[in-house]
């Protein structure tokens, strides 16, 4: 399967169609508000959630480590930086 995202990417999640909980309600967006960020980074690829849906799924983190919460693959677009002027 060919992924769009790339380990170390900086992504946005829109949605959360993978495993239990929903985007609001899951570990990585509590964190987010702790630390006022607003993306996450591509930590790994879910290989059985990609599998169970056919799509691929990635493993996001606020951090550039292992551990985070599971993703789709159209639950994501890329972050953007804001220009600051």
């Amino acid at each position: 399967m060919e992924y769009k995202y790339q380990i170390g990417d900086r992504v946005i999640a829109i949605n959360k169609t993978p495993r239990i909980r929903e985007r609001d309600n899951c570990a990585t967006y509590y964190q987010q508000l702790e630390r006022k960020q607003d993306f996450l980074y591509v930590v790994g690829y879910d290989e059985e959630e990609t599998e169970r849906l056919g799509v691929p799924c990635y493993w996001c983190n606020v951090v550039p480590a292992i551990g985070g919460d599971s993703f789709s693959e159209k639950d994501l677009v890329f972050y953007q930086e804001k220009a600051v002027m």
